[in-house]
């Protein structure tokens, strides 16, 4: 298996969360992924914001898919406080509301 803590791999959020709740929320994004052009043009958009701050693992760099389920990932497993700008980019985009209720209760 992958470390979670894998710059290549896993986002930097997946340091701080229990790494099957990490691997099951991104593959719920990919479940939530519009397959609609957005996808592609944010993810086009978010690369500069990669370059500068370096806020999303190499796999999400290279695909557009995986890029939209990390972030989906980092907003939902932050409760949609991300202080990542590609986070918040993404969120922004596609109008994803702040999670309701508390994981731990």
């Amino acid at each position: 298996g992958r470390h979670f803590e894998d710059p290549d791999w896993f986002m930097p959020s997946s340091k701080e969360e229990n790494g099957l709740r990490y691997v099951l929320t991104h593959e719920w994004g990919h479940s939530m992924d519009p397959q609609q052009p957005e996808v592609i043009t944010t993810w086009i958009r978010a690369q500069a914001l990669v370059r500068r701050k370096g806020m999303i693992s190499s796999y999400g760099k290279k695909n557009a898919h995986e890029g939209y389920a990390e972030a989906f990932a980092e907003w939902v497993l932050s409760d949609g406080r991300s202080a990542n700008p590609v986070v918040k980019l993404y969120a922004r985009t596609f109008g994803w509301r702040r999670p309701s209720g508390n994981r731990d209760q």
